[in-house]
């Protein structure tokens, strides 16, 4: 969320919200007691996106499962998948895809990610409405978010660099404040990848390509 003082809402697209699971060799569909109660735990985590999800089916199978202890948290899609492919975890909420170098890691350790979609979720650029802009188009938002853009402080700061890049620009000179996800989260990729920013920053030879959005940024649920 980009605050300042008024613009409307810039829908980005639409992110998967998976959970993965590591491939195993039991076909017996889980641990039981002689085929009775279902016993053991699951150590679930990941994005904080698909938490609230996971929480709530846990707490369903709890209920009719007392015998099974799962514990859920949401500390991003990134810190989750290297817990996942350490073995750490059983189950990964995920908002983006798992990329090939945590494949390599789980293979590493002999682990085999399924991926189990659950839910597509909304992503959007949402500002106050009493912002001064009224429209945003990707040119502007690699201008405002992008790795260029690391000491920018006043909306105004980005107009050259919207102007090099296709954006309308025109950014008055008003304080601007970055509000978003920090780069563990999958949420955050997701918005790097449909903005385009990975790509434009490679076009413009520019260093890391995910940007660290700005020195003030304030961090906000994945």
């Amino acid at each position: 969320m980009v605050k300042g003082k008024r613009w409307a809402s810039t829908l980005i697209g639409l992110v998967t919200l998976a959970m993965v699971a590591a491939a195993c060799g039991d076909d017996n569909g889980g641990t039981t007691n002689g085929g009775d109660e279902i016993t053991g735990s699951l150590n679930i985590s990941g994005s904080s996106t698909v938490e609230p999800i996971t929480s709530l089916v846990s707490e369903k199978f709890r209920t009719a499962n007392p015998g099974v202890d799962i514990a859920v948290e949401g500390p991003g899609t990134s810190d989750g998948f290297e817990l996942f492919c350490n073995g750490e975890t059983d189950l990964q909420d995920a908002s983006r895809p798992i990329d090939e170098d945590e494949v390599a890691a789980c293979s590493e350790n002999g682990i085999e990610p399924i991926e189990i979609e659950v839910a597509l979720d909304a992503l959007s650029v949402v500002g106050n409405p009493s912002n001064p802009i009224s429209c945003l188009t990707f040119g502007d938002l690699y201008a405002l978010f992008g790795p260029e853009s690391e000491s920018f402080t006043s909306w105004s700061d980005a107009n050259a660099l919207a102007a090099d890049v296709g954006g309308n620009g025109g950014f008055p000179d008003q304080p601007l404040t970055i509000v978003a996800p920090g780069d563990e989260s999958g949420t955050y990729g997701s918005f790097i990848d449909l903005v385009g920013t990975d790509d434009l920053a490679e076009e413009r030879e520019v260093d890391e390509a995910i940007a660290p959005l700005q020195a003030d940024v304030r961090r906000a649920p994945n």
